[in-house]
């Protein structure tokens, strides 16, 4: 896909920070974390479908496992594979001409719904599935796992986990070359040490509560959380949002996806 330089110079920025632990040509490939936090139309799918195909662009990753809640008649990533159920593509796998992406549908509106933690499993066996190289050493499948809405499959309480094989992705998935990308218009239900320990989390159109409360949980710069609350207190506008990169200062920008791309998935 060919990504718009306005598009790619954001991308980079959130990737390549994270990109020295799943360079290819290592024996173990440790995986990242990256969130879009923001309300239903903000742009958040739209970031999430640039990373996937930049990712795999760049050799990061060898494919992409995608939880679709949203895609009704068409893939969300255009070119995917769109697949009724797990047992399905297991049985199936990528195939010469394939785009190595594979959307599952996680939408009620579909006689067969897939659910996160399906999808989550398939990755935790295709993580855990490494391979000894001729030199004795061990080595991971780095992929990607895409869950459209984090709130499905983790809650910010212990006591009641609703998806063990989704959580053990989140939280364990990259010591084997899982990488999580991930979006949720809750940020209140996904637990804080796994928002804490993201590479990098992008805030589109927040509520003044939601920003308030990723502030206060996640110590963020108080000048992050003005300029996500939008002059009038209402959000950023559509496709509009700030970033948290772990470990370097904030770039004091507002970032502004390139609007054609939008044209570019439908």
């Amino acid at each position: 896909m060919n990504i718009p330089a306005k598009d790619r110079e954001i991308v980079e920025r959130l990737i390549e920070p994270a990109a020295p632990m799943v360079r290819q040509g290592q024996t173990v490939h440790e995986g990242f974390r990256i969130v879009c936090l923001g309300e239903t139309g903000s742009g958040k799918t739209m970031l999430m479908r640039l990373i996937v195909y930049y990712t795999l662009e760049k050799g990061y990753a060898n494919f992409a496992l995608i939880h679709d809640t949203k895609s009704f008649a068409f893939p969300e990533y255009p070119r995917s594979i769109m697949s009724p159920d797990v047992p399905t593509f297991a049985a199936r796998g990528f195939q010469e001409g394939d785009i190595p992406v594979v959307s599952f549908r996680g939408d009620p509106r579909f006689d067969v719904n897939v659910s996160a933690e399906d999808v989550a499993g398939y990755s935790k066996a295709l993580g855990q599935r490494g391979r000894e190289t001729k030199e004795g050493k061990w080595t991971t499948n780095p992929h990607l796992l895409v869950i459209e809405e984090l709130a499905a499959c983790a809650t910010a309480g212990r006591k009641h986990v609703k998806a063990p094989s989704a959580l053990w992705a989140l939280e364990q998935g990259r010591k084997v070359g899982v990488s999580i990308l991930g979006t949720t218009q809750s940020p209140r239900k996904i637990p804080l040490d796994f928002l804490s320990q993201c590479n990098a989390i992008a805030f589109f159109r927040l509520t003044g509560a939601d920003s308030n409360y990723l502030g206060n949980s996640l110590h963020l710069d108080d000048r992050i959380i003005t300029a996500i609350s939008g002059p009038n207190g209402e959000g950023l506008p559509n496709f509009q949002f700030a970033l948290y990169i772990k470990g370097h200062a904030w770039d004091e920008k507002i970032h502004c996806l390139d609007k054609r791309t939008a044209l570019m998935f439908e």
